[in-house]
């Protein structure tokens, strides 16, 4: 298991089919909802 850190002002964060999103700056990655102990979001308000 792992924890997730999202540093990137603007960042979009969701669950698709079981997995988290992350989309910024036109870029997108995925990981496995299961595989994620926790989430850690940093940034700007």
């Amino acid at each position: 298991m792992s924890q997730l850190y999202v540093y990137e002002n603007g960042a979009i964060i969701g669950i698709t089919d079981g997995r988290i999103e992350i989309k910024s700056d036109g870029l997108s990655r995925s990981i496995p909802f299961e595989r994620v102990d926790g989430l850690s979001v940093f940034g700007s308000s």
